[in-house]
C-alpha cells in the first residue's frame, strides 16, 4: 500500500510540473499560448460545457463539483492504515486538482494585459485636474441615469426582470466589447446565484469564477441593482479574462454600451464609488462636493448598499486579502489587489482615446 501511495505521489508531481512548465512556456510564448490553448482547448472546453451540460442544467455546477472534489480528495481514507499513508494521498490529490485548474482555466494567466493590448497604462494614475473633471463627469452622468429610472429619492427596489434575461443580454454585450477589443467570446458562459446569502459578501467580494464547475456566480444577498456589472466581471472571467482590473474595465465598457438604463447605473454605481475613493485620497474638501451634488436617488441607493453589505460582516478580511494578493502576483497580476482599484485611470485614458463620454 506504502508503494502505490508513493507512486501516485510521484506521478501527480510529475504531472503538476508537466502542467506548470507549459503554464512557463506560455507565458514565454504568447503567441503559442493564443493558438493552443485560447483558441484550442480552452476555447473547445469552454464550447463543449456551455452547450452540452450548462445550457440546461437546474443547479449550479460548484454544488456538483464540490462533492466530487470532497468525494475525490477524503474518499477511501478509511482504509488507510497510517497517518503518512493519508498525508501522501492526501498530498497527491491536491496536487492532481491543482494540475486540472491550469488545464481548465488558469492557463490564461499566460494572456497578454488588455492596457497592453489597448494601449493603456494599468498603473497610469490621473493627475488632480483630470481627476477633478472625472468626479463632475461621473456625477453628472449618474445622476442622468438615475432620474431615467425613477425621480423617487428612496433606493430603487427589485426590479420585473429575472436575472436569467440579465444574464442573456449581459452576455450579448460582452460579445460585442470583447470582439472590439480582439478577444475571444466563444461559448456562453453562465452565472448563478449562490445561496445562502452572504456567503461570498462575507469574503468582501460580491463574485467569483470557479475554473472546476466552468461558471462564474454571484451573491443571491446582493442588492440587484448591483446584479449587471457584477455579472458582466464574472463572465468575462467565464470567456478567459484572468486580471481583475481587466475584466472590471471590460464590465464596465459592455454595460456602458448597452441600451439597458439599468445595466449602465450598476456599472456607474461601482465607478462612481472608485472615484469617490480616488477624490478623498486627494482632496477630502472636493469629495464632499462631488458627494453632496449627488442626487438624493443615487445616495439612497449607495446607503441601500452599504446598509445590505453591513448585514454580512466580513470573515478574516485580512488573511483573505493577503492570501489572494499573493495569488495573484505569483500568476503574473503584479499590481495584486491593487489592480481592482485601476479601473478610474483605465476609463480616463480609454475616453480621452476615443474621444467620447460613453454617454452623449
Amino acid at each position: 500500500m506504502q508503494r502505490a501511495n508513493l507512486k501516485f505521489l510521484r506521478n501527480s508531481v510529475i504531472l503538476f510540473l508537466l502542467i506548470w512548465c507549459i503554464h512557463q512556456l506560455f507565458n514565454l510564448l504568447p503567441s503559442v499560448y493564443e493558438v493552443l490553448y485560447l483558441n484550442g482547448l480552452f476555447k473547445v472546453i469552454r464550447i463543449l460545457y456551455d452547450y452540452v451540460l450548462g445550457y440546461w442544467l437546474p443547479v449550479p455546477m460548484v454544488s456538483i463539483v464540490t462533492v466530487i472534489l470532497l468525494v475525490y480528495i477524503f474518499y477511501p481514507y478509511k482504509s488507510e492504515r497510517t497517518f503518512l499513508s493519508v498525508l501522501i494521498r492526501l498530498i497527491s490529490k491536491i496536487f492532481v486538482v491543482l494540475s486540472f485548474f491550469y488545464i481548465f482555466w488558469g492557463w490564461n494567466y499566460a494572456q497578454e494585459s488588455l492596457s497592453s493590448s489597448l494601449e493603456l497604462e494599468a498603473s497610469l494614475k490621473p493627475d488632480s485636474v483630470r481627476l477633478m473633471h472625472e468626479a463632475f463627469w461621473a456625477q453628472a452622468t449618474i445622476n442622468s441615469l438615475r432620474s431615467e429610472l425613477s425621480e423617487d429619492t428612496i433606493s430603487l427596489g427589485p426590479k420585473d426582470f429575472e436575472k436569467n434575461i440579465i444574464e442573456k443580454e449581459i452576455r450579448d454585450e460582452l460579445r460585442s466589447t470583447l470582439s472590439a477589443m480582439n478577444l475571444p467570446a466563444a461559448g456562453r458562459p453562465r452565472i448563478r446565484a449562490l445561496r445562502p446569502k452572504g456567503m461570498l459578501l462575507r469574503f468582501k467580494t460580491a463574485g467569483i469564477y470557479v475554473p472546476y464547475a466552468f461558471e462564474g456566480h454571484i451573491d443571491a444577498g446582493m442588492m440587484q441593482i448591483e446584479w449587471p456589472y457584477t455579472i458582466a466581471h464574472e463572465m468575462s472571467h467565464g470567456f478567459g479574462v484572468t486580471d481583475e482590473g481587466a475584466c472590471n474595465f471590460i464590465a464596465f465598457i459592455a454595460c456602458m454600451d448597452s441600451e439597458n438604463t439599468m445595466f449602465r447605473y450598476s456599472a456607474m454605481i461601482d465607478y462612481t464609488l472608485y472615484v469617490l475613493r480616488d477624490v478623498y485620497r486627494l482632496d477630502k474638501a472636493l469629495h464632499r462636493k462631488v458627494y453632496s451634488g449627488l442626487s438624493g436617488g443615487v445616495k439612497a441607493d449607495i446607503q441601500a448598499i452599504r446598509d445590505n453589505n453591513a448585514k454580512y460582516p466580513d470573515i478574516l478580511p485580512d488573511v483573505r486579502d493577503y492570501l489572494y494578493d499573493r495569488y495573484l502576483k505569483s500568476h503574473g497580476v503584479s499590481a495584486g489587489l491593487k489592480s481592482y482599484s485601476q479601473l478610474t485611470g483605465l476609463v480616463i485614458q480609454y475616453k480621452d482615446k476615443k474621444g467620447w463620454n460613453l454617454i452623449e
